[in-house]
């Protein structure tokens, strides 16, 4: 995915958790700005045609899952939306853990 985000190591807290934060890269931000404009002109079909060119931009996806949710149509916007957690499930990076340092050692 070349249009993804990058999820940076920020600091590592007191308590030995990383805390992370996503980064768009430059692709993700021409995209960004290209977005804004189309979404200004409030036309349905300008938000589908840009999702169907750009199938990794997340915010097209939300957009586009709110109209079909208003529409009624519950399974394509729970489709869109599953896209979309999808996409930043995949921006993880290989030092992104939920697991604590901390909590290998826990014994129960």
């Amino acid at each position: 995915m070349p249009d993804k985000l990058d999820l940076e190591l920020i600091k590592v807290n007191e308590f030995g958790h990383r805390i992370f934060a996503y980064k768009p890269t430059a692709k993700f931000l021409a995209l960004q700005e290209t977005y804004k404009t189309i979404k200004n002109t409030h036309d349905p079909n300008n938000m589908f045609q840009f999702s169907q060119v750009n199938p990794f931009y997340p915010e097209a996806f939300y957009d586009t899952g709110e109209f079909l949710r208003l529409q009624g149509d519950m399974k394509g916007a729970n489709k869109l939306l599953e896209q979309g957690l999808y996409f930043y499930e995949e921006c993880f990076s290989y030092d992104f853990s939920i697991y604590s340092n901390s909590l290998k050692n826990l014994v129960v």
